[in-house]
């Protein structure tokens, strides 16, 4: 389906914009690129991208693995394909964070590509053993435990339940199981840690959901209502829960996941109208490039960000300057007196980057798979 590789392929350029800024500094970079500081903070643009791309997982998890059904494949050979796919993406992100210790002597277990690989490995599970509705019941399940346990269970070593940032049930668990192989910036907790990923398979699992009634056979008009109903509500129950159980990308509560959810859905709902129903589809083969080897890319726009740090050219003498910094410093700051600017523009700069490989895979029909 074009507009979902066109969507996640928004998903994806976000998210290379937002992880390559071209200053480090909190206060050189606009606030809506940074994560909100624990929940004491509204939800930024950044805070939306992962759940944004967990949703088009789940999306694309329904209907691939219902289209490999239908073609006779038996369930044990998707399983296995599953198992691959899981192992694989967790080896990257694994690979990654190894490239990190060499380089920085700092080891980290939890990441992002190790959470995907986890949650699709059981929302795929979920998809070859259950129906949708009992897909619903272990969504409504997860919600309301994971919240329970946030907000009952007494943390073992400190006291009541709480969701403070060093105390919470969520970091006390993170520290028991990867002590010593945590987030640097964050040492008690990690925002990609295990429990956490658990409210998470609750974002993957709404995606699903949606993609088992995009592949009704109503008309296109009557799923579109069906998306802006589903998104207009999860917005709202999202709002509402907030209200008693912060809105928190850190702990991912389950009032996160509904309402970034939601607000993806919208914006699911606005492509799906533009590209599937009016097939106005001039404007998608960028994000549609973007789409088709997003973790290729998400990968390799790390390394390549790791490599512009620390390949250093000499300055004279013993001195010298990072390559990142050498182009930050010629082509943005020296002319960009505003600290901001120049580091979204670097940002941006480093998406078109990656959309002319990407660009010419896609029109060769090359497409880097995982």
């Amino acid at each position: 389906m074009l507009s979902l590789d066109v969507f996640r392929g928004l998903a994806m350029a976000a998210m290379v914009l937002v992880e390559n800024p071209g200053l480090d500094r909190k206060e050189d970079i606009y606030a809506p690129l940074l994560h909100a500081d624990w929940h004491t903070e509204p939800i930024t643009f950044k805070d939306c991208i992962l759940p944004l791309f967990l949703f088009c997982m789940g999306i694309s998890l329904t209907l691939s693995l219902a289209r490999r059904l239908r073609s006779g494949a038996s369930r044990l050979k998707i399983f296995r394909k599953i198992v691959l796919r899981s192992f694989i993406i967790l080896a990257l992100g694994l690979f990654l964070h190894f490239l990190y210790y060499v380089f920085y002597g700092v080891m980290r277990i939890p990441g992002v590509l190790q959470r995907l690989a986890l949650v699709y490995f059981i929302c795929g599970c979920l998809f070859i053993i259950t129906s949708w509705r009992t897909q619903l019941v272990v969504l409504l399940i997860i919600l309301i435990g994971y919240w329970l346990l946030l907000t009952l269970v007494p943390v073992p070593g400190i006291g009541p339940a709480n969701l403070d940032p060093d105390t919470n049930l969520v970091a006390w668990v993170d520290r028991a199981v990867f002590n010593g192989y945590l987030h640097p910036r964050f040492k008690t907790s990690d925002p990609q840690g295990l429990l956490g990923s658990l409210s998470v398979v609750s974002s993957c699992l709404l995606g699903m959901l949606t993609g088992h009634w995009l592949s009704r056979n109503t008309r296109p008009n009557k799923k579109l209502l069906g998306f802006f109903i589903a998104a207009v509500g999860l917005i709202a129950l999202g709002r509402f829960w907030g209200l008693v159980f912060p809105i928190s990308r850190d702990l991912w509560t389950g009032s996160y996941a509904l309402y970034t959810t939601g607000l993806a859905m919208s914006a699911w709902s606005l492509c799906y109208w533009l590209v599937e129903v009016q097939n106005f589809q001039k404007w998608t083969k960028p994000l549609a490039a973007y789409g088709t080897s997003c973790i290729f890319v998400f990968v390799a726009s790390h390394v390549f960000d790791l490599l512009l740090r620390e390949i250093r050219i000499p300055t004279g003498g013993q001195n010298s300057i990072a390559v990142h910094d050498l182009i930050m410093n010629v082509f943005f700051s020296s002319w960009l007196s505003y600290p901001p600017n120049a580091s979204l523009l670097f940002a941006f700069c480093i998406v078109l980057f990656w959309l002319l490989p990407l660009y010419f895979m896609y029109q060769k029909r090359i497409y880097i798979k995982v």
